[in-house]
């Protein structure tokens, strides 16, 4: 399964959401509930209209998760920004991110899927909505896809040089 990104988000492991998050899983679902946010068995996405938000949302985290690991270390959430246009705004090595056509339909979403040694993420063209944690309620019409695609659309058509 994967992640729906849209906008900019961010993308935490649910595994370090358990082990590190106060109250764990339940009260991290609970804290987010006013956030347009998904999760699929491995991976939540969070998104946000900007980096401000992303970033502030972010640090709010951190100081929730603030705790000090047995050498002094300070225990970290494993999260990472993507932008649904541009992917990864920093190195990952927890998560896959790619482009892929929805369902049959020439539609464009972003999606990150969790990246382990044993489960090599396959690179494919399409997925189907069901194989596919987004928002309730979501739709790819009216949707920052939809909109990423008229932009993506943009690019193709400007000419070479720019």
């Amino acid at each position: 399964m994967a992640v729906l990104i849209e906008r900019v988000s961010l993308v935490i492991t649910r595994r370090s959401i358990s082990a590190l998050y106060p109250g764990g899983w339940n009260r991290f679902q609970f804290d987010v509930a006013e956030h347009c946010w998904c999760s699929d068995e491995d991976l939540v996405s969070i998104s946000f209209t900007d980096t401000k938000q992303l970033f502030a949302f972010w640090d709010d985290c951190d100081d929730t998760v603030s705790h000090a690991g047995p050498r002094g270390d300070p225990y970290r959430l494993e999260v990472h920004p993507v932008d649904h246009l541009s992917g990864p705004l920093l190195p990952c090595k927890f998560l896959v991110f790619q482009v892929l056509r929805l369902d049959a339909s020439p539609a464009l979403v972003s999606v990150a899927s969790f990246k382990t040694p044993r489960n090599r993420v396959r690179h494919v063209t399409r997925i189907a909505l069901s194989e596919l944690a987004a928002p309730r309620g979501w739709q790819f019409e009216q949707s920052a896809s939809e909109a990423g695609q008229q932009i993506r659309r943009g690019w193709n058509s400007l000419p070479p040089g720019h």
